[in-house]
């Protein structure tokens, strides 16, 4: 139950994404993995940022001319990936900017993990063209209508497993005996300009949500001039407003980086959320406020993952320590650019 209520922490690297690059897989594992899937004739290529064994992403090449991309995953998370691929099939009946996975999987990999498999698109990420952040905004609206008419079940068991998140984390804030110096000074200085209490309030417009829309879980496709959403483990227990999204997305695709057209890219934005049925969008003011939160909970999940022996850079700490600071000022910003 724990993986539901802290599915994983933040992702160990920087904030700009390179564009995804597969090399030719030649590890030890490969014929276990071509007796599992069937494909013995496909020519199979990794990821080539993954750097060890306990989760691959591969590409094949098969001899009809198709790719499926396949992914490892450790069975202690099984059963959050497997949620995550029903939660899938749930949106794929109605929008069409998800990947469905492939039938038949997971399939057991050995004693230790499973394996799961999708159609493979030829994605990119997402450039500073404004036509591309207008088809995002329209993908995110479309996202968040379809998140919210989702059933009783995932509507109940998505809250649940939110504020168990959000207890766990809150509970934490109090706790940072076994966090590093380095970690432990910057979320206290994090919690003077941040209530805490805000970690575990309700929130009037709350739904589900994606939960983790950074540049790596937004895929472009130029050949469908569409956009498509991906990995959905954090949406199991984000049951938060969308402005939560839309702040994370405004942050990580658009301020973070060096764009001389932010203004436009904003405005763009905007227009594609917001100039359809489905907008949700309750207004800008509150971003403000999503930055700090979610940088703060970045923050109180690295200091549960100390709190578990698991070892965390100071690059990671100073990462999280400078979104938090520059929350205002990417506020001021956003402000400048409705003007």
């Amino acid at each position: 139950m724990s993986s539901m209520q802290l599915p994983r922490p933040p992702a160990l690297n920087g904030l700009h994404t390179t564009e995804y690059t597969f090399i030719l897989f030649k590890g030890e594992i490969l014929d276990e993995i071509k007796k599992v899937t069937g494909l013995f004739d496909s020519k199979f290529f990794i990821l080539s940022t993954c750097q060890n064994n306990k989760r691959l992403f591969l590409k094949t090449q098969n001899l009809d001319g198709s790719s499926i991309f396949l992914k490892t995953v450790e069975n202690r998370f099984l059963d959050q990936y497997i949620k995550s691929d029903q939660i899938t099939l749930n949106l794929a009946d109605s929008i069409n900017i998800i990947i469905k996975p492939i039938s038949g999987y997971p399939k057991p990999l050995g004693t230790t993990h499973h394996i799961f498999a999708y159609p493979f698109y030829s994605l990119s990420i997402l450039s500073n063209s404004e036509i591309e952040f207008f088809r995002l905004g329209c993908a995110l609206s479309e996202l968040h209508y379809a998140l919210k008419s989702m059933s009783d079940f995932w509507n109940v068991s998505v809250k649940k497993n939110s504020q168990r998140r959000y207890r766990k984390l809150y509970e934490r804030s109090f706790n940072l005996k076994r966090v590093s110096r380095i970690g432990r000074d910057i979320i206290l200085n994090a919690l003077l300009d941040f209530d805490r209490k805000s970690l575990i309030q309700s929130f009037d417009n709350a739904q589900i949500i994606h939960g983790d829309l950074n540049s790596g879980n937004i895929g472009y496709s130029k050949q469908q001039s569409s956009v498509f959403f991906l990995d959905f483990e954090d949406t199991l227990c984000s049951y938060l407003p969308p402005e939560a999204d839309i702040a994370f997305i405004l942050e990580r695709l658009i301020f973070v980086h060096p764009y001389q057209n932010k203004r436009e890219l904003i405005k763009a934005f905007f227009k594609g959320y917001c100039g359809n049925e489905y907008n949700l969008f309750k207004g800008k003011h509150s971003i403000s406020f999503w930055l700090s939160f979610l940088n703060l909970r970045s923050m109180l999940l690295l200091a549960e993952m100390e709190a578990n022996n698991h070892q965390v850079s100071a690059t990671e700490w100073t990462k999280f320590d400078t979104l938090f600071k520059q929350s205002k000022k990417f506020s001021i910003e956003l402000e400048k650019h409705f003007s």
